[in-house]
C-alpha cells in the first residue's frame, strides 16, 4: 500500500510540475506588453549613454589639445570639477609615526612603521632601507593581501 502511494506521488510530481511550469510560462507570455526579448534593454540603454558621454569627453579633450593654453584651462577645469565632487580635503595633521621594529638583512634593513594618515586612522608600513651610501632611486612597494582566501 505504501509503495503504491509513493509510486503515485512520484508519478504525479513528474506530470504536474512540468504542467505547472508550462502554465506559468503561458501566463507570463499573455502579460507581455512588447514583443521580443527585452531582458537587456536597460543594459543596452546605459551602454549607449556611456558611449555618448565618452564621445563628448573625447571632443572636449581634442579641443583642449589644440594649444597649450587651452590644455591648461581644461586641466584647471577638471581639477576644480574633481575637487567640487570630492568636497574639501581634510586638514593636514601630524603623522604621529613610530618605528615598532626592525629586521636586519644583508645590505639592507626593514623598519616596521605605524602612522596615522588622519587622526585615529592607523596605517602600517614596511620601509626597505639600504645600508651605506648606495645610490639607488626611490621606489614604492605595495602588496595587497586577502588573508581569507586559501
Amino acid at each position: 500500500m505504501r509503495t503504491n502511494f509513493l509510486g503515485w506521488l512520484i508519478f504525479l510530481s513528474y506530470v504536474y510540475v512540468p504542467a505547472a511550469q508550462v502554465e506559468e510560462e503561458l501566463v507570463v507570455e499573455q502579460l507581455r506588453v512588447l514583443e521580443g526579448d527585452h531582458q537587456q534593454t536597460l543594459w543596452h540603454y546605459l551602454l549607449a549613454q556611456c558611449d555618448q558621454l565618452d564621445l563628448q569627453r573625447a571632443g572636449r579633450l581634442n579641443t583642449a589639445l589644440e594649444t597649450s593654453e587651452t590644455l591648461k584651462q581644461h586641466l584647471q577645469y577638471l581639477q576644480q570639477s574633481y575637487q567640487q565632487l570630492l568636497g574639501d580635503f581634510p586638514l593636514k595633521t601630524p603623522l604621529n609615526s613610530m618605528v615598532t621594529g626592525q629586521l636586519i638583512g644583508e645590505g639592507f634593513r626593514i623598519e616596521k612603521v605605524l602612522f596615522e594618515s588622519f587622526p585615529n586612522h592607523h596605517v602600517t608600513a614596511l620601509l626597505y632601507l639600504p645600508h651605506g651610501s648606495v645610490n639607488l632611486g626611490v621606489g614604492a612597494l605595495n602588496l595587497l593581501f586577502d588573508w581569507d582566501s586559501p
